[in-house]
């Protein structure tokens, strides 16, 4: 097994990643089928999702550049990043994976930095989960120790203050707490289109479209250093 040479990735340490998703009791990628038909039905609605999850940039030429990869604690702050992105029209495409809390972010962060090695920036948002500015620096300096262990030393973090539903306005806003997805809705849709508004309420909405910024104006062979 030490000889094994994989010829698709070139860690092995990816199928680790592959090996803990497989695992998970939801959002796994394991969707069984009974039959050609049912296999092509339900392929094509992957296909989907996974499609919702990328937003484009503006010009056709620019849909060949490396994305920018955002990874988030969950589904809500995905749908938040997409609306941001959108608002932004971004020169890269933007790729935002759900890493389902932030116990799992950085469990598992030196894993998904080499796993998306090939994007062009990674950027790690999640929630402070207070607004005491003693505890956020505890969390920022976790987190770099990490990142200064993995093999993408150029990871940005931005920790939404005190959690990411406050950039829509609402900190008592949780998707589970709702029935319908109206409100989620609306919310968005007054974070898009009044975006400046939210921004200057928000110090640490301002710095992720600040690192967003940043990753999208560089060229491309100066993203993605080699450790």
């Amino acid at each position: 097994m030490a000889d094994f040479k994989p010829a698709h990735v070139d860690d092995l340490r990816v199928f680790d990643l592959l090996d803990w998703i497989t695992h998970r009791p939801k959002d796994n990628w394991i969707i069984p089928f009974e039959s050609a038909v049912d296999f092509l039905k339900k392929l094509e609605k992957w296909l989907a999702v996974a499609d919702s999850s990328m937003v484009p940039p503006l010009t056709s030429e620019a849909r060949g550049r490396n994305p920018i990869t955002v990874i988030v604690e969950g589904r809500t702050d995905a749908d938040v990043v997409k609306a941001i992105a959108g608002r932004l029209a971004l020169n890269r495409p933007l790729s935002v994976v759900v890493a389902e809390g932030k116990r799992a972010i950085l469990g598992n962060l030196k894993v998904y930095t080499r796993a998306f090695k090939n994007s062009a920036a990674v950027v790690v948002l999640a929630d402070a989960d207070t607004s005491d500015v003693t505890e956020i620096e505890i969390q920022k300096a976790q987190f770099q120790r990490i990142i200064q262990e993995s093999e993408r030393r150029d990871t940005r973090l931005v920790l939404a203050v005190p959690e990411i539903e406050a950039w829509l306005g609402k900190t008592d806003f949780r998707r589970g707490r709702i029935r319908h997805y109206n409100k989620l809705f609306e919310e968005l849709h007054d974070l898009e289109t009044k975006l400046d508004e939210h921004v200057r309420a928000n110090p640490s909405l301002k710095e992720f479209i600040e690192v967003l910024r940043t990753f999208d104006r560089e060229p491309e062979n100066t993203l993605n250093p080699e450790p």
